[in-house]
């Protein structure tokens, strides 16, 4: 599992220089906090069990299945979340083919990857088409920066500034994803662009103290929110939208 995700962040950050950016200046701005990442995300084609047994396998552990919201209902979306005992949470997520022409399907299940398919495939579903043509790559990593000393959206809006970032927003406008019970805040970049196809991006996770461990003399990441927000995750998918 080490060798598979050290794999894939070497060609996440060779490809997604938003991301270096952003890595960079927060290093430079809290040199004594190691930035932690708070979550990998990948995006599969209908077929997930070989990465689930893959992190089964790996000592992961399946916390819990989320539906996802869509405007498309002709492509469903479902995630999976994981935890491990010491790797990052892995948020795996896959849209359902039944609605897709069968002459569309065979030509995903091509190893050859081609810009016609994803095309075609672009006017049904641009999260389809993404998958269809990144396959197994990395579609964000996720920031924690829960215990940084400033606040959140503090740190966010003068990245932001500070480097120009282009940050992708839900349909009111809004950076900031919050989950329904307020515990989790979330934003993301716009993706980077790779063979002229939008690729990968970075998102940033704020993961409040629950209530009932607001006592605690020294707390923890478990005493944080854990888990993911369904209506949030659906807006940070829009960071890779055209």
């Amino acid at each position: 599992m080490k060798k598979f995700l050290l794999s894939g962040f070497q060609k996440y950050y060779a490809e997604t220089p938003t991301a270096n950016k952003c890595i960079k200046y927060l290093n430079d701005k809290y040199p004594y906090i190691m930035p932690k990442i708070d979550h990998i995300a990948y995006r599969q084609l209908d077929n997930v069990e070989p990465l689930q047994k893959l992190l089964l396998d790996s000592d992961y552990y399946l916390m819990d299945e989320i539906k996802l919201p869509t405007e498309n209902p002709d492509f469903p979306k479902t995630a999976f979340w994981y935890k491990h005992s010491y790797f990052p949470r892995i948020f795996l997520s896959s849209v359902q083919l039944d609605n897709l022409p069968k002459d569309l399907i065979s030509k995903i299940n091509d190893d050859n990857k081609n810009i016609d398919t994803y095309n075609k495939l672009l006017e049904y579903d641009q999260y389809l088409a993404w998958t269809y043509f990144w396959k197994n790559d990395i579609n964000h990593i996720a920031i924690d920066l829960s215990t940084h000393p400033d606040n959140f959206d503090e740190i966010i809006e003068n990245m932001e500034k500070d480097i120009n970032l282009k940050m992708n927003s839900s349909f009111s406008k809004e950076k900031f994803q919050i989950s329904s019970d307020g515990h989790l805040t979330q934003c993301s970049t716009k993706s980077d662009y790779s063979e002229n196809i939008s690729k990968s991006y970075i998102e940033f996770v704020h993961r409040e103290i629950l209530p009932s461990n607001k006592t605690k003399l020294f707390p923890s990441s478990i005493h944080r929110k854990d888990g993911f927000d369904a209506i949030s995750a659906n807006t940070i998918f829009k960071s890779t939208d055209i």
